[in-house]
C-alpha cells in the first residue's frame, strides 16, 4: 500500500508528527521498532517546559504523566559557592513519567485511525529519481522485509537514523562531529530525602567534574531524583566513572536504584536542511536538541508538527521536492533553530572557559541572573551602557575573560539574525558561508582551556 506519509518513530515528535498528519486528511503510516507498549521508554532527563505545551495548545502532563512541577532552574558554579536561580513568568515546566507520557501522545495518534506498525525496524529509505519514495524495513516478530512507500517520509527515528545516515544530498550531514555530541548517563534514584529545592532542576556546571558537559539533579518527588552527567564523545572521558565520583555523591542516603542507562545526545545547531526531496527530519534525527543542556522533548514535539503541516501544504500543492518542503527549515529555523544555533556558539565558547574563569565570572556578575535566563531561554543579552561599565570595573583582574563574554554576545547576535533569515534554497550557500564563518572566528579567537 502507498501511503501519502510514512512516519518512522514513534516517540514524542514522531507521534506528534502522525498525529497531525493523519488529521490533516492524509494517508498516515507509523512505524516504531519497539514494542507499542514501550513507546515512550527512554533514558532522559525527563524535564520539559510548561511553554512548549502553550505554544502548540497540547494538553499538560496530567496524572501519571506528570511527576512533578518545577518552579525554577538553579545553576551552580564549579567550585558550587555560587547558585544562580533562573526564575520568571512563564518559565516553569514539569518532570514527566516518559512512558505515561508516550503511551498518551500514541493513544491520540492512534484515535485519528492511521495506520501503526510496532516491531519494525526500518533499514534504509528506498529511492526514485533522487527522491525518497518510501523505506525498506524488517518485521522483528517474523524476520520478513517489507517495503513501505509514500510521498514524503517524516523521520522521527533518533540520533543513529539510518534514513540521514544514507542521504546523499548537499544539505544533509550523514554523521555528526563527535566534539557535537555528548555521552550522558544517569540513574533514578530512591533516595532518603533532599539537600535540593525539590521543585527545583539543579545544574553544575564544570570543565573538571563533567567536561564538556554538565551535571544534573532533577528531582521526581521529594524521595527520588533523575541523577545524571554528560560529557564529551571521547574514550578518554569515562562517564560512569564521573558519574560514581562526581554526581552520585550528590544524592543524599541513596535506598535504591530505579532504572539506570546511557546514550548518546547531539548537542550542536540542528542540520544544514532539515528536508530533501520526499523528506523529512524530525527531533534528535535533525539534531534538534538544546546545545546548553541537552532537552529535546518540546523542541521534538514542536518539529513534529510543523513537519506535518508542511507535509499537508506540499501535497496539496502536489510538490514534495526538496522545494516543496523547503518551508519546513524556513519556519523551525525562525520558531526555534536560531535559538538553538545561537546557543550551540555559547556551547563552544562555555567549553573553553575554565573552571577559574566560569567561578570568577559568576561570583562577579559579569553573568547576571538575567542573562543566563535569556540565554538558557535563547535569547541574546544586550548590557546597556552603565552595566557594562559596572561589569568592567567588577572583571577588571581578569580582562580578557570580560573580553571574550562580550565578544561572545556579539556573536550569538549575529548568528541568531542569521537563522531568523533563514535563505530560499538559491541563496542556502551565501548563507552557509556566513554561518560557517562565525563558528570559525568563535573558535579561533576563544582558544580551548586545559581540563
Amino acid at each position: 500500500m502507498k501511503y501519502d506519509v510514512i512516519v518512522v518513530g514513534a516517540g514524542t515528535g514522531g507521534a506528534l508528527a502522525a498525529k497531525t498528519a493523519a488529521k490533516l486528511g492524509l494517508q498516515t503510516c507509523l512505524l516504531e521498532r519497539k514494542k507499542a507498549e514501550f513507546v515512550g521508554d527512554k533514558v532522559c532527563g525527563d524535564a520539559v517546559e510548561k511553554k512548549d505545551f502553550d505554544a502548540l495548545n497540547i494538553p499538560l502532563p496530567r496524572g501519571e504523566e506528570l511527576e512533578n512541577v518545577i518552579k525554577a532552574s538553579n545553576l551552580y558554579s564549579p567550585d558550587l559557592t555560587v547558585c544562580k536561580s533562573l526564575s520568571e513568568k512563564g518559565s516553569e515546566g514539569y518532570i514527566i513519567n516518559r512512558l505515561a507520557f508516550g503511551q498518551r501522545l500514541l493513544k491520540e495518534a492512534l484515535d485519528t485511525g492511521l495506520e501503526f506498525q510496532d516491531e519494525i525496524m526500518v533499514l534504509k529509505p528506498i529511492f526514485a529519481q533522487n527522491a525518497v519514495v518510501g523505506v525498506e524495513a524488517k518485521d522483528m516478530k517474523t524476520g520478513e522485509k517489507k517495503e513501505f512507500e509514500a510521498k514524503i517520509v517524516i523521520d522521527a527515528s533518533g540520533f543513529h537514523s539510518p534514513l540521514r545516515k544514507a542521504m546523499q544530498s548537499p544539505y544533509i550531514e550523514n554523521e555528526i562531529d563527535k566534539s557535537d555530541i555528548i555521552v550522558c548517563y544517569r540513574e533514578i534514584l530512591q533516595v532518603g530525602g533532599m539537600d535540593y529545592d525539590p521543585h527545583c532542576i539543579h545544574i553544575f556546571l564544570s570543565q573538571k567534574r563533567a567536561p564538556g558537559g554538565y551535571l544534573w539533579f532533577f528531582p521526581k518527588s521529594e524521595d527520588r531524583v533523575n541523577l545524571g552527567i554528560g560529557v564529551y564523545a571521547d574514550p578518554k572521558y569515562k562517564v560512569k566513572e564521573y558519574y560514581q565520583r562526581e554526581v552520585l555523591p550528590l544524592a543524599k542516603e541513596p535506598i535504591e536504584i530505579i532504572h539506570q542507562g546511557g546514550g548518546v545526545v547531539p548537542v550542536r545547531r540542528p542540520l544544514w536542511s532539515l528536508v530533501e526531496s520526499g523528506i523529512m527530519f524530525v527531533g534528535d534525527a535533525a539534531c534538534q536538541v538544546n546545545p546548553l543542556h541537552g532537552g529535546g522533548i518540546g523542541s521534538s514535539m514542536r518539529a513534529g508538527i510543523y513537519a506535518a503541516e508542511t507535509a499537508a501544504n506540499a501535497i496539496e500543492r502536489g510538490d514534495w521536492s526538496i522545494d516543496g518542503l523547503w518551508e519546513y527549515n524556513k519556519r523551525y529555523a525562525h520558531e526555534q533553530g536560531a535559538s538553538f544555533a545561537a546557543l550551540d556558539l555559547l556551547r563552544i565558547a562555555l567549553q573553553r572557559f575554565s573552571d577559574a574563569e566560569l567561578n570568577f565570572g559568576l561570583k562577579n556578575g559579569l553573568l547576571s541572573n538575567q542573562d543566563i535566563m535569556d540565554i538558557a531561554s535563547g535569547k541574546t543579552v544586550r548590557p546597556g551602557l552603565l552595566d557594562l561599565i559596572g561589569r568592567a570595573i567588577r572583571g577588571i583582574t581578569m580582562p580578557e575573560l570580560l573580553l571574550n563574554l562580550y565578544f561572545v554576545n556579539t556573536q550569538l547576535n549575529q548568528m541568531k539574525n542569521l537563522y531568523k533569515a533563514y535563505p530560499d534554497r538559491a541563496n542556502f550557500e551565501r548563507w552557509q558561508y556566513a554561518v560557517i564563518k562565525l563558528y570559525k572566528k568563535m573558535k579561533r579567537l576563544i582558544k580551548p582551556k586545559q581540563i
